[in-house]
């Protein structure tokens, strides 16, 4: 894009950009025409979410699914059968790092964000991918080149 030779792209991660092309956000080298998520991005409040245009059931139920990954973005998991007072530590301690203000002080001086998900938005998210019905498996694997 810098170079001129596309004038678009798509699935760019736009955590990435204010941190690696901060310019490109200050200056308007770039426009956001839409983010593929249920609401809008706090960073680009003018542009919509996809998820503002989804009438039908089924293509929102397959979006959402999709869409798993953007809403667990790196998440952190523990060992099958961990004990529960350690998961309640390990919870804990993540939580209390991103309120820490140093760290945060770290994030914005590398123009990064974090938006931490909790333990128990993170289990309603898998459930509901976990329960999704065939057909929108179906429909998900056929986008994505798996069937």
């Amino acid at each position: 894009m810098q170079r001129r030779e596309v004038d678009g792209r798509c699935g760019t991660h736009l955590k990435a950009i204010p941190a690696l092309h901060p310019d490109w956000i200050r200056d308007k080298r770039i426009v956001v025409p839409i983010v593929v998520a249920d609401t809008r991005n706090k960073d680009y409040p003018e542009t919509p979410a996809v998820m503002e245009f989804v009438k039908n059931k089924t293509t929102r139920q397959t979006l959402d699914l999709l869409t798993v990954t953007q809403k667990l973005d790196r998440p952190i998991l523990a060992p099958p059968n961990t004990p529960p007072e350690q998961l309640k530590e390990l919870r804990a301690a993540l939580a209390a790092t991103v309120r820490d203000q140093a760290f945060l002080g770290e994030i914005k001086k590398k123009n990064l964000t974090i938006e931490a998900t909790g333990a128990e938005e993170m289990a309603r998210i898998y459930a509901d991918a976990f329960a999704s019905p065939p057909d929108v498996v179906e429909a998900v694997k056929t986008i994505l080149g798996a069937k």
